[in-house]
C-alpha cells in the first residue's frame, strides 16, 4: 500500500507561546508506504512515513521520518507479537502531550514492544508484555530518558458480553541528566559577588501497580471498558557537583549555595484509570475516554498525566465524511515542587480540538480540509497561550498491489 499527500497549512502561533507568537504558512509533502506479508498463522509488516515541511519563516522547516515494524504469530492456544518504532521528528510533535515546550529542535525516539498470551482454558487467558523506549533530544533544554515497563494480565470471560481483567505492572525510568545553573556567594565579603556554577542531576523512578477492570458489551452498538487501580512510585536522585561546592561551609571558606545541594528521595502514590465508551451506528462512531497514568517526560522526571478524549466520525454520504477530535489534559510532576528540580514548572493544562472534512473525488484521489485549536496554561508562564490554524490537503492512493503463491 502506498500514498502521497500534499498539504497547505497555516498556524497563527506555531510554538504556542504566550509572547513572540509566530504566524506561519507552509506546505508538507508526505509519501508513505506499507509492505505486509502474511500466512494463516503469522503476519509481518513495515510501515514508512516521510514528511517534508517548508514554511515561509526561516527556522521552522523540518524533515521527519517514521518507521513501524510488526510481526505477529497466532497458534491454537497462544499468540506472540513483536513491534518496533523509530521516529525522527521535532519537539513540535513530541511535546504535544508532554512538556508543552514547542520548538524546531530535533528528537529521536525508539521503542520495542513484545507480548505473549496463552489460553489456559476456554474462559481464562494469561498475557505478559514488555515495552522499552528511549528518547534523545538535540537541545539541552529537553532531557532524554530510558523507560521500561512490564505487564502481566489475566482475562476471564464471565459471559458472552462481559470480560474481567486483573493486571500487575512494574516500570523503570532513568533520565539522561539535566544540567542547571546555581548561584554561590561568599559571606565573608561585604558585598559578596554571586557566581554561577553548573550541577547535573539524574532521576531514577521505579514504579509498581495493580489494577482491576472489565469490558461490557451492553448492546451491539455500545461497549463500556474500565480499568482502575493505583501505583507506587519511588524516585532517587544522583547529583553531579563537579566543583564540590556543596561541601563548602561558611566556617571553612565563607562560600554557601543559594539553594539545596542534596535531593531527598521521594515516594508518590498515583491513581491508574483507563475508561472508554464506544458507540457505533451504521453511519457514525463515537468514542470517549478518561485516563490517569504516569508517563516519562522530557522535563527530566516522571509526570502524572490526566486526560479526557472525544472522537466522533460521521459518514455524511458514500464519499463525504466528518471527523471531530478533542482532548483535555493536565500534567503534574510526581515530586513535591522543589527549588532545585523546579518541578512546578512542568505543571501544565492543555486543550486541543480538530474538525476535519474529507471528500473522495475518485477511487484514488481524495481532498480534505481541517481546522484546529490549541490552548495551554503552563506553570512557568505568566498567562495562557492559544493557537488556531487550518489545513487543506489532497491525497493520491494507488491501487494496492498484491501477490500470492
Amino acid at each position: 500500500e502506498s500514498a502521497l499527500k500534499v498539504t497547505a497549512q497555516h498556524d497563527d502561533n506555531i510554538n504556542l507561546e504566550v509572547t513572540n507568537q509566530d504566524s506561519v504558512y507552509g506546505e508538507t509533502i508526505n509519501p508513505s508506504a506499507k509492505l505486509q506479508m502474511k500466512t494463516e498463522t503469522w503476519v509481518t509488516s513495515i510501515d514508512t512515513d516521510l514528511r517534508f515541511t517548508d514554511f515561509n519563516r526561516r527556522g521552522y522547516d523540518s524533515d521527519d521520518q517514521y518507521v513501524d515494524l510488526l510481526t505477529r504469530w497466532s497458534g491454537e492456544k497462544s499468540s506472540f507479537s513483536l513491534s518496533g518504532n523509530a521516529t525522527h521528528d521535532t519537539t513540535r510533535t513530541s511535546e504535544a502531550e508532554d512538556s508543552g515546550r514547542f520548538s524546531n529542535e530535533r528528537r529521536k525516539f525508539y521503542s520495542l514492544a513484545s507480548s505473549w498470551s496463552y489460553a489456559i482454558t476456554d474462559r481464562n487467558t494469561l498475557a505478559i508484555s514488555a515495552n522499552l523506549s528511549m528518547a534523545d533530544y538535540r537541545d539541552e533544554r529537553y532531557t532524554g530518558y530510558d523507560n521500561a515497563q512490564i505487564y502481566t494480565e489475566w482475562t476471564h470471560i464471565y459471559t458472552e458480553n462481559v470480560n474481567f481483567f486483573l493486571r500487575a505492572n512494574v516500570s523503570e525510568y532513568e533520565s539522561d541528566g539535566r544540567t542547571q545553573n546555581f548561584t554561590f556567594v561568599n559571606l565573608s565579603l561585604l558585598n559578596p559577588p554571586a557566581q554561577q556554577f553548573e550541577q547535573t542531576y539524574i532521576t531514577k523512578t521505579a514504579g509498581s501497580g495493580f489494577q482491576l477492570g472489565a469490558n461490557y458489551l451492553l448492546t451491539e452498538q455500545l461497549t463500556l471498558f474500565g480499568l482502575f487501580g493505583s501505583s507506587e512510585n519511588d524516585s532517587k536522585y544522583e547529583v553531579s557537583d563537579e566543583f564540590d561546592l556543596c561541601n563548602l561551609t561558611a566556617t571553612e571558606s565563607g562560600w554557601i549555595a543559594r539553594g539545596a545541594c542534596t535531593l531527598e528521595d521521594q515516594s508518590a502514590k498515583t491513581k491508574t484509570i483507563e475508561t472508554n465508551v464506544s458507540w457505533k451506528q451504521e453511519r457514525q462512531t463515537l468514542t470517549a475516554g478518561y485516563t490517569v497514568q504516569t508517563q516519562p517526560s522530557s522535563n527530566g522526571y516522571v509526570t502524572e498525566a490526566e486526560a479526557v478524549t472525544l472522537n466522533w466520525h460521521y459518514q455524511l454520504s458514500e464519499k463525504n465524511s466528518l471527523n471531530t477530535t478533542a482532548r483535555w489534559g493536565e500534567n503534574k510532576a510526581l515530586e513535591v515542587p522543589d527549588e532545585q528540580l523546579q518541578t512546578n514548572r512542568s505543571n501544565r493544562e492543555y486543550n486541543t480540538a480538530t474538525v476535519a472534512y474529507s471528500h473522495q473525488l475518485t477511487e484514488n484521489w481524495s481532498v480534505s480540509a481541517s481546522f484546529h485549536y490549541r490552548y495551554q496554561d503552563r506553570g512557568s508562564d505568566d498567562s495562557a497561550a492559544e493557537a488556531t490554524g487550518g489545513r487543506i490537503a489532497i491525497t493520491y492512493r494507488p491501487q494496492t498491489k498484491q501477490w500470492s503463491k
